[in-house]
């Protein structure tokens, strides 16, 4: 509608130029007794009436956009406080006590990360269609930085959560594995990946975070077995090594069928 008038507008005063110069041709041709086709004149008065019609009824639509747009301004006036609310509710939960307590439930602050982390996205296309209006209503848009540094939060946060579940299982697999199928290359390079994990929510989101030390400690512990496992298969290891080795343990760790328990090795 806004375009259809900026374009009527663009023209109208072309139109009506036109329609006067035809006009004043019709009149100059009356003055001088030259004869006027009644199609020619009607066509020429019918022209005229559309143009006032039009200009009347375009002084109208103006008058209605500028009482919707002075609604909608209203309107876009009363969105801001409610969003700028719903993003400090929402960095409110994701300052949420168990967020920051190793102690807690895992699969819990998972779920509460995930519907945060849905939240956040929802806000960003609000934030978005905001915009979009405001665009439209030739206004400055206005800027939510601070929904930026959220969604960077919640997904550091949620990163790391999921890193605890995930490292948990990951060495719980590999306590159940034979010493010989254990691939010692595959946890250094999962060492890797949950230290830079570890190493940027500490300095992001997680500074001096328990949680992001609780994670530490599973990757330093597992990190010492590394040289132990790779030294336990050693190819110049004899028997009467291994049976002492063995004995030191209290485990069979050169049992084929049964699994290295790191945790009893790492008590010896």
């Amino acid at each position: 509608c806004m375009e259809s008038v900026a374009y009527i507008n663009t023209h109208l005063e072309e139109w009506s130029e036109q329609n006067e110069r035809v006009t004043d041709l019709s009149n100059l041709l009356v003055d001088n007794s030259r004869a006027i086709r009644d199609e020619d004149r009607s066509a020429i008065t019918m022209t005229r009436n559309a143009l006032t019609s039009l200009q009347s009824k375009l002084r109208d639509v103006e008058a209605t956009i500028e009482t919707d747009m002075s609604k909608f301004n209203r309107e876009l006036d009363s969105q801001l406080p409610r969003l700028r609310g719903d993003i400090a509710e929402a960095r409110r939960r994701g300052e949420d006590m168990m967020v920051h307590n190793p102690a807690s439930d895992t699969e819990k602050v998972i779920a509460h990360l995930e519907t945060l982390s849905a939240d956040v996205v929802k806000l960003g296309e609000r934030v978005e269609d905001y915009n979009r209006h405001q665009e439209a209503m030739g206004v400055s848009t206005t800027a939510f930085e601070i929904l930026d540094e959220l969604q960077e939060d919640v997904s550091v946060k949620l990163r790391v959560w999921k890193g605890l579940r995930d490292w948990k299982e990951m060495q719980s697999e590999w306590e159940d594995t034979p010493l010989a199928k254990i691939d010692t290359e595959l946890i250094r390079t999962k060492i890797h990946e949950y230290s830079k994990l570890a190493l940027l929510a500490a300095r992001t989101t997680l500074p001096g975070s328990p949680v992001v030390a609780l994670l530490r400690s599973y990757l330093n512990q597992m990190r010492g077995m590394v040289p132990v496992l790779q030294d336990l298969r050693c190819p110049s290891l004899q028997p009467r090594h291994k049976q002492e080795i063995n004995r030191l343990v209290g485990i069979n760790v050169y049992a084929t069928d049964e699994p290295v328990i790191i945790r009893t090795l790492q008590n010896n």
